[in-house]
């Protein structure tokens, strides 16, 4: 894999015939500008076809292990997770990697990682679940408002109702180890350090929005767009996606992993599903109240809100300190929006993700 630290503009475009093997060729300021962004349109439309081919893969692939469990076990697709481990299996385990051996040749933009300490890198925590609940509030509130504008009603099925019969090490293996760190390898790792050097901003923002997109309903693309926001900056200051893979780790853990495991319980498993706990009867309230996993699961609930609390306190502190470096090949202000979404492998990539979501919120 090549790795490039360009200077100038014509190390990305230099026009036949303009110069001797002598000369030195020095473009003007507008041959320069559309140098750039006709180098940005190739390498965007690029990681756009990346992502639409590792969607394609994703759905040809489960749509054929459907099939085939659909001949082997007919009764195990009835069950929800079975769904969203094929889901899981086909784009994370398969499709993700796929796009990576695609994209592994481009040129990579190398910055020196800045300091990042643990006292940042801990602030980022409880930052991390503010944006996480402020997406999943946002995003469920959108999804319903859709669902019942079209009269589908909410377009997703929850984590805890597909997972709840996993053991706990797969919940861990699937939700917490093997997707986050798949994620961040493509997301942060192959597609910021492609984007980085037309500017640091737009890479964070547009692969946090490819990333959120990917999901394909608007629940999880709100909550990934977020978060994914933060996880897009650790990694461009630190430069490694230990970082932003530990982040991602913590919140599927905290958001994920914990609350299928309460729902585990027969006491909780309403209320967290969304229906309405039943506790007037005494003996239902006495046993409420007295088992050890019930007993923990407000403690859950008020961490998650004083975490998130302090996340919005620090972010509001700490928003203006967020620093991004100026590239000498920075896409010029205007034509970011062109040179990035208005290319022909990133707008088929938008458009496969419009149709996941839309089919989400049709069934």
């Amino acid at each position: 894999m090549e790795d490039h630290r360009p200077e100038t503009a014509e190390e990305v475009y230099v026009p036949e015939g303009a110069c001797t093997a002598e000369e030195t060729y020095v473009p003007d300021e507008e041959t320069r500008k559309a140098a750039i962004v006709r180098s940005a349109r190739r390498v965007f439309s690029r990681m756009g076809w990346a992502c639409f081919f590792m969607l394609v893969i994703a759905t040809v692939l489960a749509v054929a292990l459907a099939a085939i469990i659909q001949l082997a076990a007919p009764d195990l697709l009835k069950e929800a997770w079975a769904a969203f481990a094929i889901s899981i299996f086909s784009t994370q385990l398969v499709a993700m990697p796929c796009a990576c051996l695609i994209l592994k040749k481009m040129p990579r933009f190398i910055a020196e990682p800045q300091r990042f300490g643990l006292g940042a890198y801990l602030a980022c925590v409880p930052v991390c679940v503010f944006l996480a609940e402020a997406g999943n509030i946002g995003g469920t509130i959108l999804d319903e408002f859709l669902g019942r504008l079209i009269g589908t009603g909410t377009g997703s099925v929850s984590l805890e109702t597909a997972f709840i019969r996993l053991p706990f090490w797969a919940l861990v293996l699937l939700l917490a180890l093997v997707g986050p760190f798949m994620e961040e390898l493509l997301f942060r790792k192959v597609l910021i350090d492609r984007m980085r050097g037309y500017g640091e901003k737009l890479a964070v923002v547009t692969s946090a929005l490819m990333f959120g997109l990917m999901h394909g309903n608007l629940v999880q693309s709100v909550y990934a767009f977020l978060v994914g926001l933060l996880f897009g900056y650790v990694y461009l200051r630190t430069g490694r996606i230990w970082g932003s893979y530990g982040l991602h780790f913590f919140m599927n853990f905290l958001t994920g992993v914990l609350p299928i495991q309460f729902a585990k319980n027969p006491l909780l498993r309403d209320y967290i599903l969304g229906a309405t706990l039943e506790t007037d009867d005494a003996a239902a309230l006495g046993r409420f109240l007295q088992d050890p996993q019930t007993a923990l699961f407000p403690l859950y609930l008020l961490l998650i809100l004083l975490l998130a609390a302090a996340g919005l306190v620090i972010l509001i502190i700490k928003a203006r300190c967020l620093r991004f470096s100026e590239s000498s090949l920075q896409i010029p202000k205007g034509k970011a929006f062109s040179a990035v979404w208005l290319t022909a492998g990133m707008l088929f990539f938008l458009l496969l993700c419009l149709i996941n979501i839309t089919y989400t919120l049709l069934q």
